[in-house]
């Protein structure tokens, strides 16, 4: 079957099979680049045509369309993969149709061998499972990946080597893959904007350090009679601030400075008013009238600090908390 191209169109049906290439010598970089007359003449023969000269030739007595719309082009183009892959086969030597095809319609499968310099993974692809939300990640993946910085490097197929280097994340900061920290030239300034962002950002990690379960809080003042309310919301602002709700089971609480003054019998009715701390859920939807911040709360008068453990029912309720109190410790 021929599918009908405009004159208008010649441009982007060249330029989809550059991308096309560009994305299996990505997959296999022991691939180098077809020619144009290889790449133009494989896909046009995919599109039904004999040659590329051919494709132009016929293409020329078709009126144009009145849309230029690059999105209904490269939508047209990528309904044909199958006999692209197909094709593609006889200009890409050692691969076959399963592996061009494969790199044209499915992301890369997630490495899991790589070098680690100075603490980050330099990698050729992903190390996450792509396409889930941050929620629906196994375990394992959040405790080898959450708040661990690695690099990436990215690959100019044109010119067969190593284009420049990013710095990405998994972090929160979006919702269903890593996020993009730093994008450099080199990998020595890779492996030191790696470094810097973990000496900035104190829960960052090195590879195959432990993910932190357990968070430290100081409080620094007293404040009468919500004492319990102002230790509930220093420890929520710390964790919804820095986005840090993944992997967090625990926190500590120390009393510094002015707090250092406050007697023993003070801190341990602080701790039983703790565990009382809830959100009110009024406005939002739900079953529940009010959600305990932590699920237990320990006084160690000995080391003078409070051990809580969360509540994760809560996490998503932290902005309602913070909204309803901070107006009294700003």
């Amino acid at each position: 079957m021929t599918v009908k191209i405009y004159s208008n169109q010649l441009d982007y049906v060249k330029t989809f099979a550059h991308n096309c290439c560009r994305f299996i010598c990505d997959r296999h970089r022991n691939q180098l680049m077809p020619s144009s007359f290889k790449r133009n003449d494989a896909i046009s023969r995919a599109l039904g045509y004999k040659s590329h000269s051919d494709l132009v030739s016929l293409c020329k007595g078709n009126t144009p369309l009145e849309s230029d719309d690059r999105f209904s082009h490269v939508s047209l183009l990528r309904n044909h993969y199958e006999p692209i892959a197909r094709e593609f086969v006889s200009i890409f030597k050692g691969l076959s149709y399963e592996q061009i095809h494969a790199a044209l319609t499915k992301p890369a499968p997630k490495q899991t061998e790589f070098e680690v310099i100075d603490g980050t993974p330099v990698v050729q692809f992903s190390p996450l499972a792509s396409d889930i939300s941050n929620e629906l990640r196994e375990d394992s993946e959040i405790a080898e990946w959450w708040d661990v910085p690695y690099i990436l490097d990215n690959w100019d197929a044109d010119n067969h080597k190593v284009r420049n280097y990013s710095v990405h994340c998994l972090d929160g900061g979006a919702w269903d893959r890593a996020t993009g920290k730093a994008w450099v030239d080199t990998l020595p300034e890779a492996i030191a904007a790696a470094r810097q962002l973990k000496e900035d950002t104190p829960w960052y990690r090195d590879y195959a350090k432990p993910l932190v379960t357990t968070i430290s809080v100081s409080i620094g003042k007293h404040v009468p009679d919500t004492f319990n309310q102002y230790i509930a919301y220093q420890i929520v602002h710390k964790i919804a601030m820095t986005n840090q709700y993944i992997g967090i089971e625990s926190c500590v609480v120390s009393f510094i400075d002015e707090a250092k003054e406050i007697t023993n019998d003070e801190l341990a009715d602080a701790a039983d008013g703790l565990i009382q701390t809830s959100i009110d859920t009024k406005y939002q939807p739900g079953e529940l009238d009010v959600v305990r911040i932590f699920k237990s709360v320990r006084w160690d008068s000995e080391a003078r600090t409070i051990s809580c453990n969360f509540n994760a029912q809560a996490f998503p309720l932290y902005p309602l908390f913070l909204a309803e109190v901070q107006h009294a410790y700003l």
